[in-house]
């Protein structure tokens, strides 16, 4: 029996690699979660991989700190050098006095765990794949059709899908199941896997969602946003680039050394990049940047751009804006039109 629902579209996304002081990696995981708290506060997760191999996890509904808020990350549970973890937006309501709609709402938290070749791996994602596409993996995974009420009201999780098709996959190497996968998938993502205390990391052909990609003294982190790179909070780090559209990056442990390689899976010409206009209106965090553009400055030129194609009515006296992305496009905006901009709204910090 598969319940399924689909709930992955906006998400934050971490990954973290390092070569020295395992004893800091979970709590620096930790602080990145909660760097990327606004990504999404339905459900938090977290797996770690333990100097004996084995695996430590910590996932449920809520924000970062409600569910990490007793964990002691100094305990030799908790010590290891690579880890993988996530923080859902909510993109479908849950009712909470429905123990089946509450049970949808767990099966979807992340990270999710897979078996490759008899050895376990975990999964995050960030994304939407396209409803044919779904329907197409899930006949090929499950070897059955997608029944049509599902297939109506989009009842699956693009992640399983996903997993299933590495954990089936005849390729001879994680490396290769992880790249054919992503070749199958139509849509909108980003997604970091953690296999044997490697981390591998991509996103669609078209860039549609964000994942960057920097250094740490410790050793190297993949994020969804890299204000996370630019936070006193973590000295030394820095962001090194953006992954590519199509580009699979793979950051390998051998022994306790990382090597760094990645292979282009799909190819993109300048024209189709195509980043979800979300991510510049509402999703990112405003010292996030996108091409060497901070959102806030963006979304300040969007509004300017707003009040030339849409001018207030002659009776307008302020201009409001709605925290907290919404604020810089106000101001933007009231720049533009010579209206006042009244900050008049606050909103409650998780």
């Amino acid at each position: 029996l598969h319940i399924f629902i689909r709930s992955d579209i906006m998400c934050g996304i971490v990954g973290v690699t390092f070569t020295k002081n395992p004893k800091e990696t979970a709590a620096i995981g930790h602080e990145l979660l909660r760097r990327h708290q606004h990504r999404g506060d339905r459900s938090a997760g977290m797996v770690l991989e333990r100097l004996d191999g084995f695996y430590q996890e910590k996932i449920d509904l809520g924000t970062v700190d409600f569910v990490f808020g007793n964990v002691n990350f100094q305990t030799p549970e908790w010590t290891g050098y690579s880890l993988v973890g996530q923080v859902r937006y909510s993109t479908s309501g849950v009712d909470e006095d429905n123990p089946l709609s509450r049970k949808q709402d767990e099966l979807v938290a992340q990270p999710y765990k897979g078996i490759f070749h008899g050895t376990e791996f975990y999964l995050i994602y960030n994304g939407n794949l396209t409803p044919s596409c779904c329907t197409d993996l899930y006949k090929k995974v499950y070897r059955v059709p997608l029944d049509a009420e599902q297939e109506e009201k989009n009842s699956y999780v693009d992640t399983e899908l996903i997993v299933k098709l590495i954990e089936f996959s005849k390729k001879e190497n994680f490396e290769s199941a992880f790249i054919d996968a992503c070749t199958q998938l139509k849509g909108g993502f980003s997604i970091v896997c953690l296999y044997k205390g490697s981390l591998y990391a991509t996103r669609d052909q078209k860039g549609f969602r964000p994942l960057e990609y920097g250094s740490h003294p410790n050793g190297y982190i993949v994020a969804s946003e890299d204000s996370v790179f630019m936070d006193v909070k973590f000295p030394g780090i820095k962001k090194i680039r953006s992954i590519q559209p199509g580009e699979c990056l793979i950051l390998e442990r051998v022994d306790n050394a990382i090597i760094e390689h990645s292979k282009q899976w799909a190819s993109l010409t300048p024209d189709k990049y195509a980043i979800c206009q979300f991510e510049y209106v509402y999703f990112r965090a405003i010292d996030s940047t996108e091409k060497g553009n901070r959102m806030a400055t963006l979304r300040r030129s969007l509004g300017k751009q707003l009040a030339r194609e849409c001018p207030p009515p002659p009776n307008a006296d302020i201009v409001l804006g709605v925290p907290d992305s919404g604020i810089d496009a106000a101001i933007g905006y009231a720049e533009e039109s010579g209206i006042p901009y009244v900050q008049d709204g606050l909103r409650r910090e998780h």
